[in-house]
């Protein structure tokens, strides 16, 4: 039910549903996601970026979710922690190019959208290395 309650916009009930379907398996890294959308939504950064680490934590294989945590981390202006996430990425063997190319394309559009131009173009020059 956190689902719902989250797409409604009561992110308070998601979060006490997700942290309850979490006392039955503390090894998903999707409810940890789930858990840090909702933070986000309700503001709450230090939670946000908690849950982030711990998904990484669980599941480091998982590419996408690296892509994510960067993103929410150049919202909250940590911009080395944010680099250094899309570089984990990109320096991964087990990670396509293409998958590389979204991530840092990805940080790129974050910047982008917080007007802050001159970061926006610095991931544009490491996706012409990679290609």
């Amino acid at each position: 039910e956190g689902k719902k309650f989250a797409e409604a916009g009561s992110y308070r009930k998601a979060i006490n549903d997700y942290e309850k379907a979490l006392r039955i398996n503390k090894n998903d890294a999707e409810l940890y996601i789930a858990l840090a959308k909702s933070y986000d939504a309700l503001g709450s950064k230090t939670k946000t970026i908690e849950h982030y680490e711990k998904a990484i934590e669980i599941d480091p294989d998982n590419k996408e979710i690296p892509t994510e945590y960067a993103k929410i981390l150049v919202k909250y202006n940590k911009d080395e922690d944010a680099k250094q996430a899309v570089e984990n990425v990109v320096s991964s063997e087990t990670v396509s190019n293409e998958d590389k190319v979204a991530a840092i394309a990805s940080i790129g559009e974050q910047y982008y959208n917080k007007k802050d131009y001159k970061n926006a173009g610095q991931p544009r020059r490491s996706i012409i290395q990679i290609n």
